[in-house]
């Protein structure tokens, strides 16, 4: 993976993650990070780092941003790493 798309997926995500929490009752308003942690040919390591009052609020909202950062990856596959192949025939035999 090149150098722009690494720098366009450290840039639309933690855009993402803000308009994910907007008006959202769980979270206290205190921590909301993107971080990419590992990259390589086959995937992308992401940490995003949240706050809620209390552990339960926690894990309910760990859960919410994780099904929309997911619904939000989708939206934008061509932004994920991919692998390509050429598939080539068998000649003779």
């Amino acid at each position: 993976m090149s150098a722009a798309p690494i720098a366009i997926f450290a840039y639309k995500r933690p855009q993402a993650l803000k308009r994910m929490l907007e008006g959202e009752a769980l979270w206290n308003g205190k921590k909301a990070a993107v971080i990419v942690e590992d990259m390589t040919a086959d995937a992308v390591t992401v940490r995003i780092t949240l706050s809620a009052d209390d552990s339960d609020k926690l894990f309910d909202l760990r859960s919410k941003v994780r099904e929309r950062m997911l619904a939000f990856l989708q939206q934008e596959p061509w932004r994920l790493p991919t692998r390509r192949f050429e598939a080539t025939s068998k000649q003779g035999g």
